[in-house]
């Protein structure tokens, strides 16, 4: 109920601002508080989203080699991986070995 209260605070003038000032041209202006929340307040999600997004690019991809795997499954069998941890685990071993497989053919043609 908290972060719902600030939700609905998030942004407004009359709960909080700061005033602020240009450096180049000397004119006022005012920055509303937000809440930071995590959970329903989409503007400060979005601004966590962007700024987790900026890190990545800036300090952790430069420096690490990054290759993206995407598994999918047909629609009918798609959340049969949450329920069942049994078929969860015969999937992970295959897209396992699969990658594997595909790394191995990379060092044999020198792309690696």
């Amino acid at each position: 109920e908290a972060e719902f209260r600030r939700y609905l605070e998030c942004g407004i003038l009359a709960h909080g601002f700061a005033r602020a000032r240009c450096s180049t041209c000397r004119q006022d202006f005012l920055v509303a508080f937000s809440c930071k929340g995590r959970g329903i307040c989409p503007s400060c999600n979005a601004r966590r989203m962007a700024e987790t997004a900026a890190h990545l690019v800036d300090h952790v991809f430069p420096q690490v080699a990054v290759r993206q795997w995407v598994l999918s499954f047909p629609k009918r069998l798609r959340y049969l991986p949450h329920t069942a941890t049994r078929h969860s685990s015969g999937a992970c071993s295959r897209s396992r070995c699969v990658r594997s497989k595909a790394s191995c053919a990379l060092v044999v043609r020198g792309r690696r």
